[in-house]
């Protein structure tokens, strides 16, 4: 095989020059059996991908998001005023929130916006600095809190926090209307 490629290599001038001498035709020989191992190679995976042998390389390597392991929540009760105006903040408490692994809904995805809300209208009810505000505290569902991440509203319970462009250590606002 080597005495057919190196014929081949003859026949034009310039790879008549790699054939010079014996190490320039060994160094020749060389790189163009790594091209064609590399050829085949890659023939044979690409083929094995189509016909369904093996997964491709995109399947394998999938870009994940990273879960959410903690984030600050900053709740902003607020009263809106009668004559218009923009609502008056009562109260102001920011929590830190972190999640386990008995917390996610999804190994690789962590926890949802819904799991979020059920767990600050737990906190919020139980908190005393809450419940003195007012007797619509008392009542409070988990639809009225309102959560901004960036100055975007979140309002999709089902979709998990990395999907929403949560990341550990963000801050949350959760503005709760009176």
């Amino acid at each position: 095989m080597n005495s057919n490629i190196l014929q081949l290599l003859g026949y034009h001038s310039l790879t008549r020059e790699l054939l010079v001498s014996s190490s320039s035709a060994t160094i020749t020989m060389v790189f163009i059996y790594i091209f064609l191992t590399l050829t085949i190679r890659l023939v044979i995976l690409k083929a094995g991908a189509h016909f369904g042998f093996f997964k491709s390389h995109s399947e394998i390597f999938t870009e994940t998001p990273v879960h959410c392991s903690h984030i600050y929540v900053c709740i902003q009760v607020c009263q809106s005023q009668l004559d218009g105006n923009s609502p008056v903040t009562l109260k102001e408490l920011v929590y830190y929130i972190e999640f386990g692994p008995e917390d996610y809904e999804d190994v690789d995805l962590g926890t949802t916006l819904k799991f979020v809300r059920q767990r600050l209208l737990k906190l919020v009810m139980e908190s005393s600095v809450f419940s003195s505000l007012d007797k619509k505290m008392q009542t409070l569902k988990g639809k009225q809190l309102q959560f901004y991440h960036r100055s975007r509203i979140l309002n999709q319970d089902q979709e998990f926090l990395c999907n929403l462009g949560v990341c550990t250590g963000d801050t949350l606002v959760c503005k709760i209307d009176l």
